[in-house]
């Protein structure tokens, strides 16, 4: 042995004192200052030229002073928490470990057994301090069994609330009405277009007919306002009544053409507007539209309401020149992506027994980032999943808890939030992240994180769609643990940090890109 090499040193817990040990100099210890008191303290091993001390929450606690000739080597392996042995392992919580002033970063390291990465779960003060022999006890007691039932429950049937057609569930969503006899029977000269509507949405078509010309007739949301338009083919009659309609609540609106005159009724108020000396509507194409309508030449409607309608209505007619008004179940109506009103909604992705495809091809790789909030009924279910072969990670609700399990063609591993102590389907919104960097996985819940470490390769190559809320029947289901399809709402969806706009994603099941029920 090279004079003055030291083969070992350790710093150790002795009955609640810091102790320092060497294979040349005698132990030596921190008095009788108790660390073993639930509270963070701050240990440092200082070598200078010729000394060597031990400071605890920067107090010096111990010297060496003949220390210059002392060769410590950490170039080899450096135990952290504990080692080869007999000794007995250290329980608790290390943070902040730096050797030489460089931080070291625990997922690089060589070896490791009975360690949780980036969390630790105990945060007692001294007053209530746990020893060591406790904490097994500690972590069974604050699991909790999934609740028999849901602050939310699952919708039955339809879940109608209130009369009328919701629009909105899917990008052009939209009723077509592929008889056009109504502008034949009279309402190319005059006539009425009536509905009820309910809605937060400030822009979107409610009505729209188009022509071979410029002739047209369209009725549509424009900063929370109706606007009445339409071309008897001397240029436009633009209509706007003042009512502010986008509140939430059920507003009737009554579009009346006379030859080149028309009125605007929203409830009880009432503005018109009139162009020119032509009478006629003509050259009328079909379908006319009701709540949205295809990507295409839209005369005389801002951009920003060539949109679906989002919301509700109800009570929709058309009378062509005071004759018997007309209903949709009238004029063979096309119902695309609509569905019965379900009453309050918020922004979100409501998910019922089916999926969305967020992205065709996602590879996982090194690093990866999902987040979302969720708001589930139900206490089980897929909330993401991409799978390619025996590689996959998978976001699952099982028995209330949300895991994490992934594989990057070894035995899978899995991270969970059964140490939450808390029920996830309680009719609150919750916040959930899921961060891959090299071969560690977070799991973050409402801030609280859990984290597990894959073996072997850091990367996870996969190379098909992502999907969220399910999987199809056509793919395999062996990487899931849940047996119930998820119910609930998601928003707020970011991969990588990126935004995911819910517009034109493809889906299957009973999905709602736009809006969630409330009730």
């Amino acid at each position: 042995m090279v004079p003055n090499e030291i083969t070992s040193l350790a710093v150790r817990i002795v009955d609640s004192n810091i102790v320092v040990e060497s294979s040349i100099e005698a132990d030596w210890r921190s008095a009788q200052q108790n660390v073993s008191d639930g509270n963070w303290h701050f240990i440092r091993l200082e070598k200078t030229a010729r000394k060597l001390d031990l400071f605890l929450d920067d107090d010096n606690f111990g010297r060496v002073d003949k220390a210059n000739n002392w060769i410590i080597d950490v170039a080899e392996y450096s135990y952290i928490g504990g080692g080869p042995g007999n000794s007995e392992p250290f329980i608790g919580c290390i943070s902040d470990f730096v050797i030489n002033n460089q931080v070291q970063d625990f997922v690089n390291e060589v070896e490791e057994k009975n360690v949780e990465h980036r969390i630790c779960p105990f945060t007692y003060g001294a007053a209530n301090a746990i020893p060591p022999e406790k904490l097994e006890e500690v972590v069974d007691t604050t699991s909790t069994a999934a609740p028999e039932t849901c602050a939310l429950l699952p919708p039955s049937g339809e879940g109608t609330t209130d009369e009328g057609i919701q629009f909105g569930d899917e990008e052009n969503s939209r009723i077509q009405l592929n008889d056009i006899s109504v502008f034949k029977n009279g309402l190319s000269r005059s006539g009425s277009i009536k509905m009820a509507i309910k809605t937060t949405q400030e822009a979107g078509i409610l009505y729209y007919a188009n022509s071979t010309k410029r002739d047209f007739l369209s009725v549509y949301l424009a900063n929370g306002k109706v606007v009445f338009s339409f071309d008897c083919g001397e240029g436009p009659i633009v209509i706007i009544n003042p009512t502010y309609v986008s509140d939430g609540s059920w507003h009737k609106i009554d579009a009346y053409r006379k030859s080149m005159v028309g009125t605007l009724t929203v409830d009880d108020s009432s503005f018109s507007g009139t162009n020119g000396t032509a009478k006629d509507i003509n050259r009328i194409l079909a379908p006319q539209y009701v709540g949205g309508i295809l990507q295409q030449s839209i005369k005389y409607v801002p951009l920003s309401s060539q949109v679906s309608f989002v919301g509700c209505i109800k009570d929709f007619s058309i009378t062509p020149n005071k004759k018997t008004p007309v209903t949709l179940a009238d004029q063979s109506p096309q119902r695309v992506g609509v569905s019965a009103c379900r009453g309050p909604s918020e922004q979100g992705v409501f998910i019922h027994d089916g999926y969305v495809i967020l992205d065709q091809n996602v590879n996982v790789g090194k690093n990866f980032v999902a987040a979302f909030q969720m708001k589930p009924r139900v206490t089980e279910g897929v909330l993401l999943s991409v799978r390619t072969g025996d590689k996959f990670l998978v976001v699952e609700m099982t028995e209330g808890d949300v895991y994490v399990r992934a594989s990057n063609s070894q035995e899978p591993f899995e991270t969970s939030t059964n140490l939450l102590g808390k029920i996830l389907c309680d009719g609150q919104w919750h916040s959930v992240k899921v961060e891959k960097i090299r071969h560690v996985i977070d799991l973050t819940v409402d801030g609280v994180v859990t984290s597990v470490k894959l073996k072997n390769a850091k990367s996870i190559r996969t190379d098909d769609p992502l999907y969220i809320g399910g999987i199809p029947d056509t793919e395999p289901g062996d990487h899931i643990n849940s047996a119930k399809a998820f119910v609930g709402c998601l928003r707020d969806i970011t991969i990588n940090g990126d935004l995911i706009a819910m517009d034109g994603k493809e889906s299957s099941g009973k999905i709602s890109l736009n809006f969630c029920p409330l009730d």
